[in-house]
C-alpha cells in the first residue's frame, strides 16, 4: 500500500517536471483509452498547457500527426464528435487570438474527414442536422488556413453570419457569436468570395453593434476582420469602411477600452498572455493593413493618431511588441501623402519619436522608426503648396520643429544615432541643414 503510494508520488513529479508538449503528446496519446466525461476533463487540461506554449511548442503539438491522431480516434469510436468538437473550437479560438497558424491541419485526414462531413451533411437539405454542421463548419474554419472552395464558403459564411446576427444576448449566445465571428475572421484576406455572401449580413452586425454593443471585444474586432479583409479583393469597400461604418473611428474607441483594462505597470512575460493585449495587437495589425490602402485624409485619423501615441508611451516600458507595433503604425500615416504635418506636431507624434532617444536602453525597431520617421517628417516639410497662407504656416511649423530639437539637443543626438546605425549597415541619413531650405 506504501509502495503504491510512493510510486503515485513518483509518478506525479514525473509528469509535472514534463516539457509542456510532452505532457499534451501523452495526454492526446491516452484520450481514448477514457470515457467521454473523463475525456472532457483531460482536454480541459490539454487546453490549459496549450495556453502556456510558445509558438515553438505549439507548432509540435499541433503538427499534422496531431489531427490524424484525432481522425483516428474518431474512426476507432475511442472519440465522439462532441469532444472533437470540444477540444477543436477551444484549440481554435486559442490560435486566432494570438495570431498563430497551423498549416498542418490542412494535410490532414482529420481535414478530409470534416470536409467530406460538411458537404454531406448540407445535402440532406430538409433533414440537415443545422447545430451539428455549424459546429463541423466552425472547427474547419478555425483551423482551416489555406484556399476554401466555393462550395465550402457557400455552406459555412452564412450559417456563421446567421448566429452573429442573433438579436439573443445570454452569456452562452455571446460565446456563440464570438466563436463564429473568429472562424470568419480566420478566412484568408487573399481568397476570394462572392461579395453578395457576406456584404449585407456583416454590415448589419457591425451597425447591431454599434448601437446595442451586443458583441465581446474580440467578436467585435473579428467581424471587422473578416469585413476588412474583403478589401483586399473589393477596392469599392473603403468608401463604407471609412465613411460609412467609420472604421477608423471604432478602432480608435476600442484600442482605448481595452487599454484601461490593461495594467501596463506588469512585467512583459504577464502582459503578452492578457487578452486585452493581444486584440490591442490584433486591431493594430488591421489598421496598419487598412491605412496603406486609405487614399483620403479623414477627421477620424486624428483620433487614430492620438490613441495610437498614448498607447505607445503606455507599452513602452513593458509590451515592446504593442510599442513597436504603434511606433510603425505612426510611421505609416506619416508616409501618407495627404497627412498633414502640422497635426503630427499637435498630436505628438513628434515628440513621441523624440523622446525614445532619451530613454535609458534603446528599443532596436523603434529606433530605425525613428531614423526612418525624420527623412518623411523633413520630405513633407520641403514640398511647397500653392497656398501663399499655407506655405507661412508650413514655415511656422518647420521653425517649431526646428528650435525644438535644437534646444534639447535632440540634432546631436539623432546624427550621432544615424552614424552609428550607419556603420552597423543602416542605410538611412537625416540630414538637418536641409530643413529650412
Amino acid at each position: 500500500m506504501i509502495m503504491d503510494a510512493c510510486g503515485n508520488v513518483e509518478r506525479k513529479k514525473e509528469i509535472q517536471e514534463m516539457p509542456l508538449f510532452d505532457k499534451f503528446s501523452k495526454l492526446l496519446f491516452e484520450l481514448g483509452n477514457y470515457n467521454e466525461d473523463e475525456q472532457k476533463v483531460k482536454i480541459e487540461e490539454m487546453h490549459k498547457l496549450i495556453a502556456k506554449m510558445n509558438k515553438k511548442e505549439l507548432d509540435c503539438a499541433f503538427s499534422k500527426e496531431t489531427f490524424n491522431k484525432i481522425n483516428k480516434m474518431i474512426e476507432e469510436d475511442k472519440l465522439s464528435f462532441e469532444n472533437t468538437f470540444l477540444f477543436l473550437r477551444q484549440a481554435g479560438h486559442f490560435k486566432e487570438l494570438n495570431n498563430f497558424k497551423f498549416y498542418s491541419f490542412d494535410e490532414s485526414q482529420l481535414n478530409k474527414r470534416i470536409r467530406k462531413m460538411i458537404v454531406d451533411e448540407e445535402k440532406k437539405k430538409e433533414e440537415v442536422n443545422e447545430k451539428f454542421l455549424v459546429d463541423l463548419c466552425e472547427c474547419y474554419l478555425l483551423h482551416k488556413d489555406c484556399y476554401i472552395s466555393e462550395k465550402l464558403q457557400n455552406i459555412c459564411i452564412p450559417r456563421h453570419l446567421k448566429i452573429a446576427l442573433d438579436k439573443e444576448e445570454s452569456e452562452k449566445a455571446q460565446k456563440e457569436k464570438e466563436t463564429a465571428l473568429i472562424a470568419l475572421s480566420n478566412i484568408d484576406k487573399h481568397q476570394e468570395i462572392n461579395k453578395k455572401l457576406y456584404q449585407n449580413g456583416a454590415i448589419e452586425i457591425i451597425r447591431h453593434h454599434q448601437e446595442h454593443h451586443n458583441l465581446t471585444r474580440l467578436a467585435y474586432q473579428s467581424i471587422w476582420q473578416f469585413y476588412t479583409n474583403r478589401q483586399h479583393k473589393e477596392r469599392e469597400l473603403e468608401e463604407i469602411i471609412v465613411n460609412e461604418v467609420h472604421f477608423f473611428r471604432e478602432a480608435s474607441r476600442e484600442m482605448e477600452e481595452l487599454a484601461k483594462c490593461v495594467d501596463w505597470r506588469k512585467t512583459e512575460k504577464v502582459l503578452e498572455k492578457t487578452k486585452e493585449v493581444q486584440i490591442i495587437l490584433k486591431w493594430i495589425q488591421m489598421i496598419k493593413r487598412l491605412t496603406w490602402n486609405a487614399r483620403t485624409w479623414k477627421d477620424e485619423f486624428s483620433e487614430l493618431i492620438c490613441c495610437n501615441v498614448c498607447l505607445s508611451r503606455a507599452a513602452r516600458e513593458n509590451e515592446s511588441e504593442i510599442f513597436e507595433e504603434c511606433s510603425s503604425l505612426l510611421l505609416d500615416i506619416t508616409r501618407m501623402k495627404n497627412v498633414d504635418v502640422d497635426c503630427l506636431l499637435k498630436k505628438g507624434v513628434i515628440d513621441l519619436f523624440l523622446e525614445e532617444f532619451l530613454q535609458p536602453t534603446l528599443n532596436k525597431g523603434v529606433a530605425y522608426q525613428s531614423l526612418d520617421f525624420f527623412p518623411e517628417l523633413f520630405g513633407k516639410l520641403k514640398k511647397k503648396v500653392n497656398n501663399e497662407r499655407s506655405n507661412e504656416e508650413r514655415e511656422t511649423t518647420k521653425l517649431e520643429i526646428y528650435e525644438k530639437m535644437e534646444e534639447d539637443g535632440f540634432e546631436d543626438i539623432i546624427i550621432s544615432l544615424g552614424e552609428i546605425l550607419s556603420f552597423l549597415g543602416y542605410n538611412n541619413s537625416v540630414y538637418f541643414s536641409t530643413v529650412l531650405e
